[in-house]
């Protein structure tokens, strides 16, 4: 591959992605690393390895924070078109202390896939 893309559990997929991962590839992790990661099995394929996160702009007040809004009005634009769906795929109920465990129970399991909604926030 030449490109991945790290949407959940970099702890759990680092072996892989470094198995997978073509020299001078590229990876994008949106989530934390919860232990030490070893970056060195990246360096003998030049493989680039980067972080994105949604508030850096705004945190560090950066002088393109304003690029966060054509990001976002971009991708408005390719959900009303069709091009881009929601990955949910579970409406948890009205937030409580039972739905909230029983979802999070789910998400912890590692076997989901998509997204959990609960209302009433």
């Amino acid at each position: 591959m030449d490109w991945i893309l790290c949407a959940a559990d970099t702890d759990s997929h680092l072996d892989n992605m470094a198995a997978s991962i073509r020299p001078f590839g590229k990876i994008c992790a949106l989530v934390s690393h919860r232990q030490p990661m070893d970056m060195n099995r990246f360096k003998n394929k030049s493989v680039s390895f980067h972080w994105e996160f949604m508030f850096t702009r705004a945190m560090f007040k950066t002088p393109d924070q304003s690029q966060q809004g054509v990001y976002l009005q971009r991708l408005a634009q390719a959900v009303d078109a069709g091009a881009i769906r929601s990955i949910l795929t579970q409406q948890g109920g009205k937030l409580g202390t039972k739905t909230l465990q029983t979802a999070f129970d789910q998400v912890a399991s590692g076997k989901m896939i998509g997204k959990i909604a609960l209302a009433g926030f």
